[in-house]
């Protein structure tokens, strides 16, 4: 069984979606505040989290975001009141893994919470491949990143926007494309938003190795993610080739 956390302080919206999800076999966790909200991040396995803009506050809700963000690969789905100040990018720009108006249905938040969570869960009846670039090491399968070893926490955003960039080392990105490759057919072309996620994702690489920057800024087109020789690693056949 799944299980959403559902940060807001409006109970009809909690009922709702708890009727939604009997359906869906989802377990839904309601919490009021941050306090609440990292308590039960750090208690129990969350798949997804869904934070009501419009009850929550923003500055709440971005220190949630950044909390997340830091701590866990657990992606966001962030509900708008579509006021000016309360905009579907606005969310996205502050580390969001989606955003939707506050009036949709129940059964398109549950449907967004279980796609965030399948890309967080990775598509384990594929073919386990990995891409090795350097010390960097992304398992397509599992949608995991290490790096030295180590897992890199990475949201789903930031997992598609790194595979997106490996599949095409040394080889400058525009925004549109990068935008279509996170968000394909939503129409979003923002370069704000995109770079939100540039620097985030620039964030954690240079974390775990910091002898090396991973993406450049091409000021003519977009960026350019600098690769070194990389390989396809199939775990099935236990064969490593050049990729073609």
């Amino acid at each position: 069984m799944k299980r959403l956390l559902v940060v807001t302080e409006d109970a009809s919206l909690v009922s709702r979606l708890q009727a939604e999800a009997a359906e869906g076999r989802w377990e839904i966790l309601a919490v009021r505040e941050r306090v609440e909200t990292l308590r039960a991040l750090y208690r129990y396995a969350v798949d997804t989290v869904v934070i009501d803009l419009e009850t929550t506050g923003a500055h709440t809700a971005w220190v949630i975001c950044e909390h997340i963000h830091d701590t866990s690969d657990v992606p966001i789905l962030v509900l708008v009141s579509g006021r000016p100040n309360e905009q579907p990018l606005t969310a996205l720009r502050h580390g969001a893994d989606d955003a939707a108006l506050r009036e949709v249905t129940t059964a398109e938040i549950m449907a967004r919470a279980a796609n965030l969570a399948q890309h967080y869960d990775g598509n384990k009846d594929g073919s386990p491949v990995m891409i090795r670039d350097g010390v960097l090491i992304f398992d397509v399968t599992l949608q995991q990143v290490c790096c030295r070893g180590k897992v890199v926490n990475l949201t789903p955003v930031e997992s598609q926007l790194l595979l997106r960039f490996l599949r095409e080392p040394d080889r400058s990105l525009t925004v549109t494309e990068l935008a279509e490759a996170l968000w394909p057919d939503s129409g979003i072309n923002d370069g704000r938003t995109v770079k939100v996620y540039i620097h985030r994702l620039r964030r954690k690489l240079q974390a775990c190795d910091p002898d090396r920057q991973y993406i450049y800024n091409d000021r003519t087109i977009g960026y350019r993610f600098h690769g070194r020789p990389a390989a396809v690693l199939e775990r099935n056949s236990e064969r490593v080739s050049s990729p073609g």
